[in-house]
């Protein structure tokens, strides 16, 4: 009896051995899976967002992009800045959904916008809600900022479009804080969008502040959202 139960004892073992082994390969297995996702996922987000941005007389500039926690698809946000006749472009938006439906449809309303760009902000968006509504299914849609700036000696004129986008902040010497409210409804719902510009003017020191609603919602483990209240 004491030879059974310790050949029993020692098969229960090496079982418990062979199932922590499985466990820890399926684990490495999962794990591996998650960084490849993660990797691929980086990779094509980084194909819609600018390389660099381009140098501007005059204009100091940056944008930063920051994925969510889980990183593993492909987010809707997207920016872009490039020179348009003359002018410089600037837009940032973002599109229903993740994953690879997200992906064509940044891709779409990126390269769209970035072609018809020099007919002014108001025809772009037009011609990207147009693109949307033929391209893809009922029920997408997507936000966009696409504002055209000129540099002069009075400082930067801008023009700019605000489709279901938050709205952008300008910042002023003072501390100031103000908001171009939005100008025009989402892009891809409905056949024709009533499509207006709102103009402002940047002087030294002032500052156009775009931005998506992952900002705003965005949170510390726990707390409350930013808002744009604290935003601001």
């Amino acid at each position: 009896a004491g030879i059974a139960l310790a050949a029993l004892a020692a098969a229960l073992f090496a079982l418990a051995g062979r199932r922590e082994q499985l466990l820890s390969s399926e684990r490495d297995r999962a794990a591996g899976e998650a960084e490849t996702q993660r990797a691929t996922a980086t990779t094509l987000q980084q194909a819609f967002l600018p390389p660099s941005l381009p140098q501007i007389t005059g204009i100091s500039h940056a944008a930063v992009y920051s994925p969510g926690a889980e990183g593993l698809e492909v987010g809707g946000d997207f920016y872009d800045l490039f020179a348009t006749d003359g002018r410089w472009t600037a837009m940032i938006g973002d599109v229903c959904g993740s994953g690879a439906r997200a992906a064509s449809m940044t891709a779409l309303v990126r390269h769209t916008a970035r072609a018809v760009a020099a007919r002014g902000p108001a025809a772009a968006i037009h011609e990207v809600n147009d693109a949307l509504r033929a391209e893809t299914e009922p029920g997408l849609f997507a936000t966009i900022c696409l504002g055209s700036l000129e540099p002069t000696e009075a400082g930067i004129e801008i023009t700019i479009v605000v489709a279901g986008h938050p709205s952008p902040l300008l910042v002023r010497p003072s501390g100031a804080v103000e908001r171009i409210e939005q100008t025009a409804p989402l892009i891809g719902e409905l056949e024709e969008i009533d499509v207006r510009e709102a103009s402002a003017r940047l002087a030294p020191g002032e500052t156009l502040f775009l931005y998506t609603d992952g900002l705003t919602e965005a949170r510390r483990p726990g707390g409350t959202p930013l808002g744009e209240d604290r935003l601001r």
